[in-house]
């Protein structure tokens, strides 16, 4: 699987942000300062590599807002509070890319007390078991045989795999 993204994909993923210079294309890497390519993002999340920031060919880079410099023609500086945070967000997104989606909906094996409320988006497995009081949240993936206690909650977005215990509260 190839995953890309534009640099409004990118300001979107990562936030609270101000951009210099200009990318045009995509970013379809992620690559350390000195190694990185015009297609590749980059961070400075230590300060001692920032000699390398004015010398990377990465196409987009991550720095902290008080960085003192200007990006090359064709690159573009993303300024964030913190480079190595702003750079999970976007490896979170790529994470999200890669698990699969399931169908929605509650399997007919599963026993689901009847004041549990699972989110129309949720994925409720075989042979799961939700006590009463009991939350899935929006796109939650409840494997085979997760088991979730009285007045327990799922996140949003929460992944269970196959045998889990989720304690009652």
């Amino acid at each position: 699987m190839k995953i890309e993204y534009s640099l409004a994909e990118l300001e979107e993923i990562i936030g609270d942000l101000s951009s210099e210079g200009s990318f045009a294309g995509t970013v379809s890497g992620i690559a350390a300062l000195k190694k990185a390519s015009k297609t590749d993002l980059s961070f400075l999340g230590n300060k001692k590599y920032t000699p390398e920031v004015l010398e990377s060919a990465a196409g987009v880079i991550l720095l902290p807002n008080d960085f003192k410099g200007q990006p090359k023609n064709g690159q573009v500086f993303l300024r964030v509070e913190n480079p190595s945070f702003a750079l999970a967000k976007v490896c979170r997104a790529i994470e999200l890319k890669l698990w699969p989606k399931p169908t929605p909906g509650i399997h007919p094996t599963a026993i689901v007390d009847r004041t549990a409320v699972v989110a129309r988006s949720a994925t409720v497995g075989p042979f799961c078991v939700l006590e009463a009081g009991a939350t899935v949240g929006a796109r939650a993936h409840l494997q085979v045989n997760v088991h979730v206690g009285k007045d327990a909650r799922i996140g949003k977005d929460c992944w269970l795999r196959s045998n889990v215990v989720i304690g009652d509260y």
